[in-house]
């Protein structure tokens, strides 16, 4: 019995210096540097620039160093995947949106990550409208004749998408079903191919999030036919909305959230959050972000977060499933 209860005290002892090393662990948290991985490329796209503006503010509340690291491509597939290869302890963490969250589960048959089961929500970070911009020599000013022109021509429009299956493309899809006209898709590898070769004149339309096209309309190197803001953007005044312009179910924004590997400790998800918070309640960091037409968040929760993908999930699946488009 001696012996037994020996046993017993020394297991004891075993637990509770793990229990302990857990705790200091989790209150050390973090503990060298973060790395932000942003599944767009670098330069002209929503993600890269919050990812970048949120940085110092998480860096000077967290206490190390946030090393953004852009990894492009497949609709942020290869971004997810980079993510899910490191530890799930807080020091990896991802840059997502509409499309990581809500549409490619939707759209893809097959995906290498599932964001219910593979990632946990950490922050809402907020959204923005798309515009529906044109290149300056396309013979259209307005959607009406847009529409006129592509039913003149069927197929000879062709519209830009910053990836396969991205928002962007859906909308677009959207658009041509309630239109009742035939475009041809030209996807991208991010959003900012996509302006760039609107600019260039090799694609005629684009859906682009607002707050990235919003200073070349303002310059008059894009044309801007409507917005699919409920109401007019204040920074766009004199752009009609979709609804405006006879499409009331063209009503959409383009967000993004930060999210983390699921098995994250849930107190360093709460002090990421935690830090997010103290930038999006920054009057300099909203008001740099309202200048282009995003719109902060409010701080919030992660439970938060989790709340605004079921909802979206839930109406982004009733405006693809008649679309019929599913992607391998």
């Amino acid at each position: 019995m001696i012996f037994v209860r020996r046993v017993s005290f020394a297991v004891a002892m075993c637990v509770g210096v793990a229990g302990g090393g857990g705790i200091a662990q989790a209150a050390d948290y973090p503990n060298r540097p973060i790395q932000l991985i942003v599944p767009f490329a670098p330069g002209g796209s929503t993600g890269d620039r919050l990812a970048r503006t949120l940085s110092p503010f998480m860096q000077a509340e967290l206490g190390q160093p946030i090393v953004v690291e852009n990894k492009p491509g497949a609709s942020t597939f290869i971004g997810m995947q980079a993510l899910l290869q490191n530890e799930p302890d807080g020091h990896t963490i991802a840059m997502t949106s509409l499309s990581t969250l809500v549409l490619n589960p939707i759209l893809f048959t097959k995906m290498p990550y599932d964001p219910d089961k593979d990632l946990t929500p950490v922050a809402y970070l907020g959204g923005t409208a798309y515009a529906l911009v044109a290149r300056p020599g396309l013979k259209a000013d307005d959607v009406a004749s847009l529409v006129e022109l592509a039913k003149a021509e069927p197929g000879k429009i062709n519209y830009a998408s910053g990836n396969i299956g991205n928002s962007t493309h859906v909308l677009a899809e959207k658009f041509s079903k309630e239109a009742n006209i035939q475009m041809t898709h030209v996807p991208f590898n991010g959003s900012g191919a996509a302006i760039g070769s609107l600019l260039g004149g090799v694609v005629d339309i684009f859906f682009a999030s607002a707050d990235s096209v919003v200073p070349l309309i303002k310059e008059g190197k894009l044309k801007a036919f409507a917005v699919t803001s409920a109401e007019r953007m204040s920074l766009l005044p004199d752009v009609p909305t979709m609804v405006e312009s006879g499409y009331p179910e063209l009503v959409n924004v383009a967000w993004y959230a930060m999210s983390a590997p699921k098995k994250t400790p849930p107190e360093a998800v709460e002090k990421l959050s935690s830090a997010i918070n103290k930038a999006l309640a920054d009057e300099g960091f909203r008001r740099q972000h309202a200048e282009l037409g995003l719109d902060v968040a409010k701080p919030g929760t992660p439970q938060d977060l989790a709340g605004i993908i079921k909802k979206e999930r839930a109406s982004w699946e009733e405006v693809v499933r008649p679309l019929n488009i599913r992607l391998d």
